[in-house]
């Protein structure tokens, strides 16, 4: 019979995170070591990370439930919260559909005694429906994809003699964006209710150099990486920033020098509240997944007024372990 046991990053040994990466891999077919997974959990350094694993009689981690501690900022308070992560159970342990909801109710068990009150998570489409319906989280609302075609020829896989006249309009995009940003300086912030804390040394250990690009021009700061999907150059922006703020003028930096590095596609996935013209939000029939940002409150009361609200969250790939 498959045994539930509830651990943090550091209470397991290392012939036991072989175990995990290796069922990890098998899952997701990926090829992930124990010691990327160890550096991942232990990234935000607040804590050490929550564990769920389900063992087998013979000693496998046959699944396992993760939770990443973090603080969510919510005007002039924190909460406690942490991010669900790498939920996952081998094929030949999934007879029983409620083994998962048990996996997570143990894991809460142990994040309430440490003072963590609300749970977040970024579910897949085939994962969505069963926190939703059986574990009962709510939603917060879709995460926004925006986008900047710098190759349209080469993202459709057709028309490539359109790229040049697509590159053309992109810096009109971004010109006219510059020009907003002069206009509405000191005016186009962010003004979100609630965000994920950060702070430089977490980025840096997020935002491993070699893998992100990490830059800083002035006071504007940001973080991309460029990737293959599929035989389209994909440059993601993580975040961007200006003196800890999200502004226009930040991601009118982080748009050019992205550009600079002449990829077919600029992707940014999160909530942009003030005007901009450099990047184009991708209506949802478009979208290439679906990301919908749920909450679990673990207190039976003192949830806070709007968090239930997309449009108040200041949350993107930078908070969440996607590209």
């Amino acid at each position: 019979m498959d045994n539930i046991i509830v651990c943090q990053t550091n209470d397991m040994p290392d012939s036991e995170w072989l175990k995990y990466a290796e069922s990890f891999n098998c899952v997701f077919e990926k090829n992930f070591t124990a010691e990327f997974f160890k550096k991942k959990y232990l990234a935000r350094g607040e804590s050490p990370s929550f564990h769920a694993l389900l063992k087998s009689d013979t000693g496998t981690v046959a699944g396992a439930c993760s939770a990443m501690p973090m603080t969510i900022l919510n005007k002039d308070s924190k909460i406690r919260a942490a991010l669900l992560v790498d939920v996952f159970i081998l094929k030949e342990h999934r007879t029983n559909p409620l083994t998962l909801m048990k996996m997570y109710r143990r894991l809460t068990q142990k994040l309430k005694e440490c003072g963590i009150e609300a749970v977040l998570a970024v579910p897949n489409a085939t994962a969505y429906p069963y926190w939703k319906n059986i574990v009962k989280f709510s939603d917060i609302g879709d995460l926004d994809y925006w986008v900047l075609p710098l190759k349209v020829g080469n993202v459709l896989k057709k028309f490539q003699f359109i790229n040049p006249l697509s590159k053309f309009v992109s810096s009109i995009m971004l010109s006219l964006s510059k020009l907003l940003a002069a206009f509405f300086k000191g005016k186009n912030h962010c003004p979100y209710s609630f965000s994920i804390e950060t702070d430089c040394e977490y980025l840096k250990r997020r935002f491993p150099s070699g893998t992100y690009a990490r830059a800083q021009r002035g006071d504007c700061e940001y973080c991309y990486r460029i990737c293959d999907e599929d035989g389209v150059s994909t440059a993601y922006l993580m975040y961007f920033m200006e003196n800890s703020r999200r502004t226009l003028r930040a991601l009118n930096t982080a748009i050019e020098d992205i550009i600079g590095e002449n990829p077919d596609i600029v992707i940014y996935v999160g909530k942009i509240p003030f005007i901009e013209c450099s990047l184009l939000k991708l209506p949802r029939k478009l979208e290439p997944k679906r990301l919908p940002l749920m909450l679990d409150w673990l207190p039976e009361s003192g949830r806070p007024e709007g968090i239930l609200d997309v449009q108040e969250w200041d949350f993107g790939l930078s908070n969440y372990d996607v590209r």
